[in-house]
């Protein structure tokens, strides 16, 4: 016999009223900003287009609802950004983009003036280095992932995987519907998705938010503890062994809330530090017959299909990809590169992680309620089977997708 389930949670009435910050724009400085970071480009004849975004939003929400709920607070799903962009051509026609991303509440939240000139110049730079660079043959060799590759990948491999309204539509994959108490990925990694934070660092996280979209206060919630499954990223839209929301109904501007993700935090017990991480990659390829490892740096985002009929497989897209030395270490750019496979096994290969966790905080998350932004905590990884597949083209979004703002 079919489980009955219902339609909606029942759920306490929530009332606030929040003060959020002045509805002001200092253009003058903003235009003047996004002019020097834009000049940087001149010196590279190379870069065919550039841009420089300097964008400060700000609204309100109001939920009233038959049940009680009354608020009245900031909206937290329209984050402020500054961006730098620029793209150039190799030799042989193949398009190589670069980017840099700050997330800000206010112009307080920035660098200094002269470290966003200095990026600047670095994403020229990076530019120059990879029009030079050779392609990557498609490769299966251990690499590994800078903390930003690392929570893009856990967004994409699993984030998306553990939203609750999957384990109850029929046309979804559902992975991991009847794996709660289950091992699903090595016993050194937890994953928990935490909307209460408001900070990682000093950094801001747009993934912060007090209420979600259908007035449930946002809870931390533990999805996967020392690799079991535990719980999923809940709407009011009760599922298989979930009658509660856990406040991560979450959506775009009039679209229906889902079970979305927030702040991601991956987390691994036994951190290592950056150098031992580096001898594991190189005993790693070297015991595997391979000439050489990766260390993929940064990411365009990344996709990962949830229809049933779809093929079940992971594309994350690094920013820069260098080859290393199974012998000596050395670093070598190489161009044209994304990681493709299966999500848990690439997940289940992870063998070691680094004590540098970091937050990426520039990240638009797309999927069937819309586009809301997110962050991702996560350190360094190493692993075994991720392959290296030559790509041309400028990276692209797809219906569950984690791209960079805006």
């Amino acid at each position: 016999m079919p489980e009955v389930l219902d339609d909606f949670t029942v759920e306490p009435p929530q009332q606030a009223e929040r003060a959020g910050p002045p509805a002001e724009f200092d253009v003058a400085r903003g235009r003047a900003l996004a002019e020097k970071i834009s000049a940087v480009f001149r010196k590279f004849p190379n870069i065919y287009d550039s841009r420089a975004l300097v964008q400060l939003k700000w609204a309100r929400r109001y939920l009233l609802t038959s049940e009680g709920t009354r608020l009245d607070t900031p909206t937290e799903n329209i984050p402020s950004v500054v961006r730098v962009m620029a793209m150039t051509r190799a030799e042989d026609g193949m398009r190589i983009d670069n980017h840099r991303t700050w997330m800000i509440k206010t112009f307080a939240d920035l660098p200094p003036e002269a470290e966003l000139l200095k990026e600047a110049e670095r994403v020229a730079r990076e530019l120059a280095l990879e029009r030079d660079a050779p392609v990557q043959p498609p490769m299966a060799a251990p690499a590994i992932l800078d903390p930003e590759f690392t929570g893009v990948l856990f967004h994409e491999a699993l984030g998306h995987k553990l939203e609750g309204q999957r384990q109850r539509d029929p046309q979804q994959s559902q992975v991991f519907r009847d794996l709660i108490g289950k091992k699903i990925i090595p016993d050194i990694l937890s994953l928990l998705d935490d909307p209460t934070m408001t900070a990682f660092e000093g950094a801001p996280l747009h993934g912060h938010y007090e209420f979600d979209d259908e007035g449930v206060p946002a809870q931390r919630v533990v999805l996967v503890d020392h690799g079991i499954l535990r719980n999923f990223l809940l709407s009011r839209w009760p599922v298989h062994g979930f009658s509660k929301s856990n406040g991560h109904g979450r959506s775009g501007f009039n679209l229906r809330p889902t079970g979305r993700m927030a702040n991601l935090i991956v987390r691994a017990d036994a951190p290592v530090p950056r150098a031992e991480l580096t001898q594991k990659l190189l005993a790693l390829t070297r015991k595997a017959g391979k000439p050489y490892g990766f260390l993929l740096v940064g990411s365009f985002g990344g996709e990962n299909p949830n229809s049933r009929d779809a093929a079940q497989t992971l594309e994350v897209r690094p920013r820069l990809v260098y080859r290393v030395d199974a012998k000596t270490g050395a670093l070598t750019l190489v161009r044209g590169v994304s990681m493709v496979g299966t999500p848990l096994i690439v997940l289940n290969r992870i063998v070691a992680a680094a004590d540098d966790a970091a937050v990426a905080n520039g990240f638009h998350c797309g999927a069937e309620s819309g586009w809301v932004p997110v962050d991702q905590i996560a350190p360094e990884r190493v692993g075994f089977g991720n392959r290296a597949a030559a790509a041309a083209g400028r990276p692209r979004a797809s219906a569950d997708s984690s791209v960079p703002f805006p």
